[in-house]
């Protein structure tokens, strides 16, 4: 169970790191003109010329990873909690997911505050969403590690 969910966490951190490197890419063909032009609702929008399936690798990624970790992660919660407290566990699980989407929202608002130019706006022609998902990479690559540290110490009941 350990092994799934360490690679579940390595999977989704490599579906992150795609996702920065197809955004450097998306805004390299913004910045050469590569581009077309999309009405949506009463605003033109100017967007890369890239197909939407080239997405399709990131979301696999992460998708798998997320599966790998979650779904393993709460069978792991149920097989090795003690009876009385597997409610606690599983329901301390959700919490700590759900302040991890909160910390992501927190970082975007922290990076916007401290940056010249937002990293999430209005227009992401001009927003830097790949310094976020390179951060988030990072992180994630830190959580990896810190996941292997821990988990290769711990002994089953």
């Amino acid at each position: 169970m350990l092994r799934r969910i360490g690679v579940g966490y390595l999977l989704a951190t490599l579906g992150i790191l795609y996702a920065a490197c197809l955004e450097v890419y998306r805004m390299k063909l913004v910045s050469e003109g590569d581009v077309i032009e999309q009405q949506v609702g009463d605003q033109t929008v100017i967007a890369a010329r890239l197909s939407i399936l080239a997405q399709a690798p990131g979301f696999l990624l992460i998708g798998t990873g997320e599966v790998l970790a979650s779904i393993t992660g709460l069978e792991f919660a149920e097989n090795q909690a003690p009876v009385g407290m597997r409610s606690m566990v599983i329901a301390v699980f959700y919490l700590t997911t759900s302040l991890g989407n909160y910390a992501g929202s927190a970082l975007v608002a922290i990076a916007n505050v401290l940056s010249s130019e937002p990293w999430i706006g209005e227009d992401l022609n001009k927003s830097h969403m790949d310094l976020y998902f390179f951060l988030l990479t990072g992180i994630g690559f830190i959580n990896f590690f810190a996941y292997i540290f821990i988990s290769k110490r711990y002994v089953f009941h």
